[in-house]
């Protein structure tokens, strides 16, 4: 697993609330809003409430399956993306939300 590069992320609070107030598509455990933006490649926002998984390990572990899943696509479209998460999950549950989100962002970039 690679990082994913900084100019694929949004950083600031600014990019988030741009994209958080555009499109939306949810599912049981995340809601994910896109816009398009003026960039050649897209950029990848995740957000996780404390209140949604309380220790930062686990908000940890969510960040590296939605980059590692938004790393494995072959994307072209310049997309701002903001997954959000609405629900915790247990490590068992894994790999049904991983298809959960890659079934949502190839639906997304399809679109």
């Amino acid at each position: 697993m690679s990082k994913l590069q900084c100019h694929y992320r949004i950083a600031q609070k600014q990019g988030f609330s741009l994209v958080m107030k555009s499109s939306r598509s949810s599912t049981e455990h995340f809601t994910i809003f896109s816009k398009t933006n003026d960039l050649s490649h897209p950029r990848l926002g995740v957000s996780i409430p404390k209140r949604v998984v309380k220790l930062a390990s686990g908000r940890n572990m969510v960040k590296r399956l939605v980059r590692e899943c938004f790393r494995q696509l072959v994307i072209v479209q310049g997309k701002d993306i903001v997954v959000h998460c609405r629900k915790e999950f247990s490590k068992q549950d894994r790999a049904e939300v991983r298809v959960e989100l890659e079934k949502m962002l190839t639906k997304l970039f399809t679109s």
